[in-house]
């Protein structure tokens, strides 16, 4: 474990501006992530599948742990963006319709994001990267918060403890969609999936 987030720690000693390459590599390993699961992943598969030297690769990432953790950070990353601009397309009606719609839209895009939601989910406390994410969901949960506060102005008397609150509630979420992703689920369940994550999020953001 400590070898592996030295791992992660030390990608950030490797160049650390974007690149083409660098950007090849990230996508290339991402296919072979979807495509192999992460044990059968290598570096030197990566690098084949990219079209660059294993030389190549290293000057950018060390191994094939700290090229998964950055895939992690930017579809974290890419998931908060598409978030943020749903909720404002969604800003136009009652929160509670917000709510649904945004959760409803939400649960679709990670299943559409399936294989790699998977691997995120069921590698990132054997990686050492859980309290990692768990911190970029509150930031996450405490910008969303701003955004309905600005967009609802009179429903938030107080923001505190929502942050952490909501930050849980995506945890919740993600448990949910695990239970979901690794089980034989018809479309009924998954129905129920949504209208229970529906109501859950109406719960801590206090919505009727």
């Amino acid at each position: 474990m400590k070898k592996i987030k030295n791992s992660i720690v030390s990608v950030k000693q490797k160049k650390s501006s974007s690149s083409p390459i660098k950007n090849w590599i990230l996508e290339s390993a991402r296919i072979c992530y979807d495509t192999l699961g992460f044990d059968k992943t290598t570096t030197n598969k990566i690098a084949i599948k990219a079209g660059v030297s294993i030389g190549s690769l290293y000057q950018y990432f060390p191994n094939k742990e700290a090229i998964f953790c950055k895939l992690t950070d930017k579809f974290i990353h890419d998931n908060e963006y598409f978030l943020l601009e749903l909720i404002s397309t969604q800003a136009h009606q009652p929160l509670s319709l917000l709510v649904e719609n945004v959760v409803s839209l939400a649960i679709d895009h990670f299943v559409e994001r399936k294989i790699f939601l998977k691997l995120v989910l069921t590698k990132m406390f054997e990686i050492g990267f859980s309290e990692l994410v768990f911190n970029q969901r509150k930031q996450l949960a405490s910008k969303i918060l701003i955004a309905l506060q600005n967009y609802y102005p009179g429903h938030f008397k107080s923001l505190n403890n929502k942050e952490l609150e909501l930050a849980y509630g995506f945890n919740a979420q993600m448990g949910a969609l695990t239970v979901f992703l690794t089980s034989e689920f018809n479309e009924e369940h998954f129905k129920t999936l949504k209208k229970n994550q529906i109501n859950y999020f109406k719960t801590i953001l206090e919505v009727d």
